[in-house]
């Protein structure tokens, strides 16, 4: 006997296709079931019928996908493991700033921009961290950062050459990525990057180029969109390697919507027939900051986000969204949340989150120099750690996913938070009808 998971979700694609979820599994659950069994399949995802009723060849999918499960299952136990796995990650993730320095002044950027460069005692402290520490784990990843993290190339390059020898030598995987705004990505630095093993990139491209440049102006007020998309299109036509992804993220402003079909015809006839080029749109948010306060008549709501995806989904060419990532069990849970994840400032500070380089004591978990190696707080670092039951409602389909709290700082340094649910959640239909009118993420049930 079997019966229906309580992490089921369910929704109907923009063609009336019944579209399926399992947040436990995550993206290898999702399915698409065409008719005539659509119908029997929502009686019994709406608990209206049960599972028996359906013919044989449909449940065995359901059971392989979990979203049928042996009625003896506790699916609580489950989650406690899938808590475990992902909070106490076998891999040491540690996000480095060679610099808080930018060459950008975004109008809604939360940093300060100290012009602070990593120096040799912070370098040296962090090759004795992980040279002490990586035996201890499976795998090394190092997220590059800042400010512009490119203004700190140097550092990049030669940490990154030291860190992979200490990974060979004890036999260790190395990956990297780096999040940039995309202005000195020449082709030169960019072969320098792979060379350095670092195969993510995220570039920040706001829209076309007339909103692009007023929402991400250079330090003197210019435009940057004309060499980002310059420097895009040299790496699209001049790398042969397959091996590396760019996300491009798009952060919507109430400018940006009337002009989103122009903005999918323009980067989909570019970029869109290239799957080494993703897309990611997000509103723009406020992350803190003075610079916000001007800028917040141009945020917009979770209705125009919801706009937002129906447009992408009615007009232009098809685009490579990544949003499965986020489908999958943990998804929505910060990094910051993770037992073996850190932040290290070019002054040598250690944070569990970048968006809280800030005198607010917890915010602040340790330091490493050369001299005295690294010194942890391990109570202020256990205070990050997800908390599952910061959260109220335990019969939500989406737990999995976010684990009861996708932002521990919210909790961590008492801030007042709109909403303790995560946007993948708040948008998770729209989310689902998107991936399946842009790319070929649901496995179909005919």
């Amino acid at each position: 006997m079997y019966k229906l998971s309580q992490f089921v979700f369910h929704t109907e694609s923009a063609n009336g296709n019944l579209l399926l979820y399992n947040t436990l599994i995550g993206r290898a659950s999702l399915l698409k079931i065409r008719k005539p069994y659509d119908e029997i399949i929502r009686e019994v995802l709406c608990r209206r019928e049960n599972p028996e009723v359906l013919p044989q060849r449909i449940r065995n999918v359901l059971i392989e996908k979990e979203f049928l499960i042996p009625e003896d299952w506790n699916e609580r136990q489950q989650l406690k493991a899938l808590y475990i796995d992902c909070i106490d990650s076998p891999i040491l993730e540690l996000t480095l700033l060679p610099t808080e320095q930018c060459n950008f002044r975004c109008r809604y950027c939360y940093e300060s921009f100290p012009n602070t460069y990593m120096d040799e005692s912070v370098r040296q402290g962090i090759l004795k961290f992980v040279s002490r520490n990586i035996s201890r784990y499976k795998g090394l990843h190092i997220s590059w950062f800042g400010g512009e993290p490119l203004l700190g190339l140097d550092t990049i390059v030669t940490l990154s050459d030291q860190m992979m020898d200490i990974c060979r030598c004890h036999h260790k995987p190395y990956t990297a990525s780096i999040t940039t705004n995309g202005y000195l990505l020449d082709c030169e630095t960019f072969r320098k990057l792979l060379r350095a093993k670092v195969l993510y990139f995220q570039i920040t491209i706001d829209g076309l180029k007339k909103t692009h440049d007023y929402q991400r102006p250079l330090c003197n007020g210019e435009g940057s969109f004309d060499r980002i998309l310059f420097n895009l299109e040299t790496i699209r036509d001049r790398i042969t390697s397959s091996c590396f992804r760019i996300t491009l993220r798009t952060n919507f402003s109430r400018e940006m919507i009337a002009h989103i079909p122009a903005y999918k015809e323009f980067f989909g006839t570019r970029f869109g027939q290239d799957p080494r080029f993703q897309f990611f749109f997000r509103p723009v948010m406020d992350w803190g900051g003075d610079r916000i306060d001007e800028f917040r008549d141009s945020l917009i709501g979770e209705r125009l986000m919801t706009d937002i995806y129906q447009t992408a989904m009615d007009y232009g060419p098809k685009l490579n969204f990544i949003y499965e990532d986020f489908l999958n069990p943990g998804g929505s849970v910060c990094y910051a949340a993770k037992k073996n994840a850190y932040t290290i400032t070019p002054k040598g500070e250690i944070y569990k989150c970048t968006c809280e380089f800030s005198s607010t004591p917890q915010a602040r978990v340790g330091e490493i120099n050369a001299e005295q190696g690294e010194r942890m707080d391990s109570y202020r670092c256990a205070q990050w750690l997800c908390q599952p039951d910061h959260c109220d409602n335990d019969k939500c389909f989406f737990l999995p996913n976010c684990l009861g709290e996708c932002c521990p700082a919210q909790r961590v340094l008492q801030r007042p938070a709109q909403t303790k649910c995560p946007l993948e959640k708040r948008n998770l239909a729209m989310t689902l009808r998107l991936l399946d009118s842009q790319n070929n993420s649901f496995e179909e049930v005919l």
